[in-house]
Parts: structure tokens; C-alpha cells; sequence
């Protein structure tokens, strides 16, 4: 069986034709993202880990806002995705402290109690997004990999 063949230039700059067989995606070569996971419901928490690692990121636990910042003293993660209510520090609290240190790093803000407030900050607040439990699965990757691409790739409305 012949080898897939990767497009290369051709004298004069021209390039072959792409092999049908041969397809990658960019980010088949990208470095695995760092996730910092925070929600104090500790199998919530199990579960998203669980998730996010079939998909081949790395993912960092805390069960609170205080675990949080014992992590970030060692690592300093690409994403971060925290649950809104906890005791102590809230999400949004914990978001808001972060945000003035690292204002590029993104995060996702979950919740499954109804309120208007978590949708508001995170529409005032860069590189935040919310969303609202229960999601599937396949949605809560899509929105972890779309917010990851950077804030032009995250839809303004998370999935439903």
C-alpha cells in the first residue's frame, strides 16, 4: 500500500496536489493544554477531569478557591474552569482575583443554580465565559476547545 505523501513545492512555487489520504489537524502538533479544574462537588469534579483527559489535556484539581491558589503557586494553567458557588471564595471572586493577574488566561465559569449574574459578569469580564449545568459532554469540549482558540473563536451564547 503506498504512503500517504505530504504537499511540497514544486519547482517555480507551485504546490502538488494534496494526497486524499493525507489529513492532520494543527492540533495534532500543539502541546497539551494545562486545565485548572475548581468546583468543591468533588464527583462533579471527577467527572469533568475524566472528560477533559480523553480529549489528551492535562487537568489540574482544586476543590476550592484557596486549593486554586496553592496550584497556581506551581503551574500556571492555559484554562481555567470553576464552578461559581463554593464555600468561601466564590468562582466569580476567584475569577475576578485571577483576571487582574492574568488577564490572558481564559476560563470557563459553570453553575447549575439560575441567575442572570454569573451570564452578566462573564459577558463583562475578558476571556470569561459561562455556562449554565447540565451540558453533554460533546458541548462542554467544544466549548473548552473553542475557548482555548482564543476569544474570537468562543461564541458570544455558550452551548446549551
Amino acid at each position: 500500500m503506498p504512503q500517504p505523501r505530504l504537499p511540497l513545492p514544486l519547482p517555480g512555487g507551485k504546490m502538488e496536489k494534496r494526497d486524499p489520504e493525507f489529513s492532520t489537524r494543527v492540533e495534532d502538533f500543539s502541546l497539551t493544554a494545562v486545565i485548572l479544574l475548581v468546583d468543591d462537588d468533588e464527583p462533579v469534579r471527577v467527572m469533568l477531569a475524566r472528560v477533559l483527559r480523553t480529549q489528551g489535556y492535562v487537568v489540574l484539581q482544586a476543590e476550592n478557591a484557596i486549593a486554586a491558589y496553592r496550584v497556581l503557586e506551581e503551574r500556571k494553567p492555559d484554562l481555567i474552569i470553576s464552578d461559581i458557588v463554593m464555600p468561601g471564595e466564590s468562582g466569580i471572586e476567584l475569577r475576578r482575583n485571577l483576571a487582574a493577574r492574568w488577564p490572558e488566561i481564559p476560563a470557563i465559569l459553570i453553575s447549575g443554580y439560575s441567575s442572570e449574574g454569573p451570564a452578566e459578569f462573564a459577558a463583562r469580564t475578558p476571556n470569561t465565559v459561562f455556562v449554565q449545568k447540565p451540558f453533554a459532554a460533546d458541548q462542554f469540549l467544544a466549548l473548552v476547545e473553542s475557548t482555548l482558540a482564543g476569544p474570537a473563536a468562543t461564541s458570544a451564547s455558550p452551548p446549551e
